[in-house]
């Protein structure tokens, strides 16, 4: 198998574990056994466990970049790349879950710090021009400020899904995530907009709330 797929084999395979169990409980010689891989071409790949930890952590931050560039770069309307942008970032927060949030907080600062940069810049870089596309297309209020409403969500999203908030909560980042887009986004929509939210499937209430 080429290099580049061994390599990719591993991260998704350790990644999946960390998010689980959590960085400082991953052992490498389970990780490589359920891989069928011998330790010493593991430490051919990666120089260490912290190697995998950063490049874990750089694959999930790139594959999360791509997708949304491409959400954002297509031709679809407000709602169908609202819709798609929720689902997916949804989707991405049960992929770093909270026992590897919490030792990347505690144990490895710069690759949180990497985190929560990476996650700030790309949410105003994501729903800045969203934000614009919703106002031509009428589903967005003309009269809110969009640098006052960037401001506050993104605050929100980063105050609130965090490790620590969240392991003294019953909601799941999922839930937070959910209950911050409908308060937000109900109070700048249009009537318009508003009818239209109540079907995105992303928004609505689960089971267990």
């Amino acid at each position: 198998m080429p290099r580049d797929d061994q390599k990719r084999r591993v991260i998704l395979a350790a990644r999946e574990r960390m998010s689980r169990e959590g960085f400082s409980r991953l052992s490498i010689e389970e990780l490589v056994s359920e891989l069928g891989m011998s330790k010493k071409t593991f430490y051919k790949i990666f120089r260490s466990k912290d190697d995998l930890l950063s490049q874990v952590v750089d694959t999930t931050l790139g594959e999360v970049r791509l997708v949304l560039g491409e959400i954002t770069g297509s031709d679809r309307d407000f709602l169908e790349k609202l819709t798609a942008i929720l689902t997916f970032v949804g989707e991405q927060s049960g992929r770093i879950g909270r026992p590897l949030q919490e030792d990347l907080r505690r144990f490895h600062p710069d690759l949180w710090m990497r985190i929560e940069v990476f996650r700030r810049q790309r949410l105003a870089q994501t729903f800045a021009p969203l934000f614009d596309q919703g106002v031509a297309e009428g589903y967005v209020r003309s009269d809110v400020n969009k640098r006052v409403f960037l401001f506050a969500y993104i605050g929100a999203i980063q105050n609130l899904i965090t490790p620590q908030v969240l392991a003294q909560e019953s909601f799941s980042a999922q839930d937070a995530l959910r209950g911050i887009v409908r308060i937000f986004f109900q109070g700048i929509l249009t009537d318009r907009g508003r009818k239209q939210l109540t079907h995105i499937s992303i928004l609505k209430e689960s089971p267990s709330t």
